[in-house]
């Protein structure tokens, strides 16, 4: 379950980086009801190990189009830092058979 504030985030991709073994990334896209599961390369799943996870969840722009006619960017719901490998602070431990991993992402405190 992905979280933001502890609401439910409904959107977005989650991707878990393998902590500094060097095997493959795995990646999967969060659904309605705030879950996710991720595959490496075409396989579900992911090998046991530490891994930093990254969330990223973009919204619409309420005008697709700005005044030039260039189209605007998503508009991030996720705070910027959990959206690179380098700066979140999103660690999991994967083990072997079925995991449950919650991800509780908080906004930047003001």
């Amino acid at each position: 379950m992905v979280t933001l504030d502890g609401q439910l985030l409904t959107t977005g991709n989650v991707s878990f980086y393998p902590d500094g073994d060097g095997g493959a990334p795995a990646y999967g896209q969060i659904d309605a009801q705030g879950r996710y599961s991720l595959k490496t390369g075409s396989e579900a799943g992911l090998m046991p190990g530490t891994y930093d996870a990254v969330v990223v969840a973009t919204k619409d722009p309420p005008e697709p189009y700005d005044k030039t006619g260039a189209e605007n960017p998503p508009i991030p719901i996720t705070p910027g830092k959990y959206g690179n490998v380098a700066t979140s602070d999103l660690k999991v431990q994967v083990k072997a058979g079925g995991n449950d991993i919650p991800l509780a992402l908080q906004s930047a405190k003001k």
